[in-house]
């Protein structure tokens, strides 16, 4: 198993973690889940059209499956927790979204 990163506020008790099907367990009705970044397409048209597919049909079902399996370059967005787009593109998502786990393990919690 690999290992899990949390972080807890000290002064409200609050833990942060990234949700994945590890940490799902922690998670319940009383638990707040808010997004920490974007995996996105670096090409604007495309990314608008990402962004308009998502804010319409949200980011489960057959149109966010089919979104991510667009062949195009991507970025990541780190906008959401105060931070960087990140300056690196990446030719596949699955790339994009490993980084984008590195980092937020590094400089988020």
């Amino acid at each position: 198993m690999d290992s899990l990163l949390f972080s807890i506020d000290e002064s409200t008790g609050n833990v942060l973690f990234l949700v994945d099907k590890d940490t799902m367990p922690f998670i319940d009705e009383t638990s707040t889940v808010t997004r920490a970044s974007n995996v996105e397409p670096v090409f604007l048209p495309l990314r608008l059209a990402y962004r308009l597919l998502r804010l319409v049909f949200g980011d489960t079902g057959r149109v966010s499956d089919w979104t991510r399996k667009w062949a195009c370059f991507w970025r990541i967005n780190l906008e959401p927790v105060n931070g960087p787009i990140v300056p690196i593109t990446f030719a596949d998502r699955q790339s994009a979204i490993a980084f984008e786990i590195e980092w937020l393990s590094e400089h988020f919690l």
